[in-house]
């Protein structure tokens, strides 16, 4: 399933507890993709997740696919895929940076910035195109290692290292350990949400990072995973954001419980007083009865 990349250069295996996603790198390399929260598992009622059915999904990428389809890359679009490979290295790190690699890091971000956007300002469909073929290029190296994790357990499969790791890595920097720690994938190799979210976070990380993120453009189904992904994955801290996905996901998703997604969010972020006046609003003005167990004590 391997696309054709242009750098040799790949990253070790990942080893247990050994592979720690640096700060200042994050930082540097701007992917805001990911904030590292696990899911509350004490709450009653668990968060309403957008619903999907497999002709979409199918169809969304089908259409990814077209955009990405017969992409001959140029001698501009190699270079910025190898910084971007090597920022990916950067990202993973068996030990703490230091601060020669922080410096590089934020020299190397400078130099994808620059490259990108000039790619972007002289043709924005052809920024696309690329993006969308790196984003499938990552998509077809996560579902191989998935596929590995699904006979041997995701954690054994990053201890031995490989090529199906490697690859991940060199397309997708660290997003394998915190996707783990989000819940969004498990030990077994499932990923909790449409085979479409892993492109579609590549792509808001594409444009992010070549400090584009208000021009990224999505199909209302790659509107609706993404948003589906911020209300149930992202920090409890991000509230702003996880509320603004919610107003947005029930606009192209009619039938979506809003009111108990801000509920739970608001919860999360310990905003009771909130969340309790939301409930006592959706119980008397919309009759929500099923709501009437988060007013009780117990749950507060």
């Amino acid at each position: 399933m391997e696309r054709n990349s242009s750098s040799g250069d790949q990253t070790k295996g990942l080893s247990k507890g050994g592979i720690l996603l640096a700060g200042a790198v994050l930082l540097a390399v701007g992917a805001a993709v990911f904030a590292l929260a696990r899911t509350d598992s004490s709450k009653p009622l668990t968060m309403p997740r957008a619903s999907f059915t497999p002709e979409e999904i199918d169809t969304a990428m089908a259409d990814l696919e077209k955009r990405a389809a017969d992409v001959v890359l140029t001698g501009q679009e190699r270079e910025i895929i190898v910084v971007l490979e090597e920022l990916h290295g950067l990202e993973v790190s068996s030990a703490q940076p230091d601060a020669g690699t922080e410096e590089n890091a934020r020299e190397l971000m400078e130099v994808f910035r620059s490259k990108a956007r000039a790619l972007h300002d002289g043709n924005p469909e052809r920024f696309l195109e690329l993006g969308s073929h790196l984003a499938l290029d990552f998509q077809g190296a996560l579902t191989d290692l998935l596929e590995v994790a699904g006979k041997h357990g995701l954690q054994r499969t990053l201890e031995a290292g490989g090529d199906p790791v490697e690859r991940v890595v060199r397309t997708g920097g660290a997003f394998v350990k915190k996707a783990v720690e989000v819940g969004l994938i498990d030990d077994r190799g499932v990923l909790h949400a449409p085979k479409l979210l892993p492109p579609v976070l590549f792509l808001r990380r594409w444009f992010g990072m070549a400090g584009l993120g208000g021009q990224t453009r999505f199909s209302k189904t790659e509107q609706r995973v993404n948003n589906d992904f911020v209300i149930a994955f992202s920090t409890p801290g991000h509230l702003r954001g996880k509320l603004r996905a919610i107003d947005k996901l029930v606009q192209l998703e009619p039938g979506y419980d809003d009111d108990l997604a801000k509920i739970l969010v608001l919860r999360q972020a310990g905003r009771g007083d909130e969340a309790r006046a939301l409930v006592e609003e959706a119980v008397k003005e919309r009759g929500r009865d099923d709501l009437e167990i988060m007013l009780e004590p117990q749950v507060q």
